[in-house]
């Protein structure tokens, strides 16, 4: 006889990534605190539930210079892309916007770098608070590839537009 331990484990690997689709994080981490069989679910399904880089690739050629560009900029990833990465939702990569927001002193490094991956500016938005550019990334046929927001605060950071400070993260 066939148990939920089994379902969930290695051996029936297609079952696993079936049933893992409907299961949230809180669930799986009760589930591999429930017994021995089902613990070495959590560690799994970090290391297959999170692949960043395979996401971010529908947009960026190298993912890790992204992150580290992301990381010298101070950048914050959000929007539909973050949601749907952090809940592990389907995610029609292709046709999703990634939203960047970047403080006013970093957003020179992002624009340089976007234009280095092959994006351009398509539109401009500005309201009291945020300065919008909005990129895209065209295929050699003309296809769009990938789209942008570019989201720039104009005063202060976006730690403290969120009341929080760097500190805090």
């Amino acid at each position: 006889m066939v148990s939920v331990v089994d379902l969930l484990s290695i051996q029936y690997a297609p079952i696993q990534t079936a049933m893992m689709v409907y299961l949230e994080v809180r669930d799986v981490m009760a589930l591999s605190r429930t017994c021995v069989g089902l613990k070495p679910l959590w560690p799994m399904m970090l290391s297959k539930g999170y692949r960043i880089n395979e996401l971010l690739r529908f947009f960026v050629t190298d993912p890790n210079e992204f992150r580290s560009t992301q990381r010298q900029c101070d950048a914050l990833v959000s929007g539909d892309f973050a949601r749907r990465f952090i809940t592990r939702s389907s995610m029609p990569c292709r046709f999703s916007k990634i939203y960047i927001h970047v403080d006013k002193k970093n957003a020179h490094i992002l624009k340089a770098y976007l234009q280095l991956e092959g994006y351009q500016v398509t539109d401009y938005e500005e309201d009291n608070q945020i300065r919008t550019w909005q990129y895209r990334k065209m295929d050699t046929d003309g296809t769009p590839t990938g789209y942008l927001d570019l989201p720039v605060w104009k005063r202060g950071s976006i730690w403290k537009s969120a009341g929080r400070s760097n500190d805090d993260c």
